[in-house]
């Protein structure tokens, strides 16, 4: 894939500071990313160490020497701030990895009901647009997963007069600048 951004994303850096000292580590794969937030989810430390272990194999910059000492309950915070820092930085770049939203324009009536699960449509929606098999988009770094969702919504709405007028009008929201007195009034 030749693309300015998906090297930037795939090269993206997080540092974290932890009781061991400064790890830096890269955006590690969205099926990592799917099981260390799922391992959050469940409170499993083991499972939390382990999937970081596994970022760290893969992912790993800079390793503090004293790092696999840490007590357990640092683990679990290191966990979270990865997780949190993957988000912060969809944030930073959100207008090249966040899908566009228009809350003026209703795309419901113009769409094709899909019967896929929801944890399957975006893998579904990658794997067309970027011609990749599923095992291929869950190896992908998060940040460029995230790219390529956005890339691929904005080339799917980009093929309709209704998408292209729900683009203009996402683009219009997110740049118009905020009118606290309109937002209070309803309007």
């Amino acid at each position: 894939m030749e693309n300015k951004n998906y090297d930037y994303f795939e090269r993206y850096r997080i540092t974290l500071h932890t009781a061991a000292g400064k790890l830096i580590l890269g955006v590690c794969s969205v099926k990592r990313t799917d099981a260390l937030t799922a391992e959050i989810t469940r409170g499993n430390g083991r499972g939390i160490k382990a999937e970081l272990d596994g970022i760290i194999r893969e992912r790993g910059i800079h390793i503090p020497p004293k790092f696999q000492r840490l007590p357990h309950g640092e683990y679990v915070r290191i966990a979270m701030r990865y997780i949190e820092e993957l988000e912060k930085a969809v944030k930073k770049h959100s207008e090249q990895l966040e899908v566009p939203e228009c809350s003026w324009i209703n795309l419901d009536d113009g769409l094709e009901p899909c019967m896929l699960s929801p944890g399957t449509n975006a893998l579904k929606l990658v794997s067309d647009y970027a011609h990749m098999s599923f095992a291929e988009v869950r190896e992908t770094g998060y940040l460029v997963f995230r790219l390529l969702i956005a890339d691929a919504v904005k080339y799917n709405l980009g093929r309709t007069p209704k998408g292209i007028e729900y683009l203009n009008g996402a683009y219009e929201e997110m740049f118009k600048p905020f009118d606290r007195r309109e937002f209070l009034s309803g309007g």
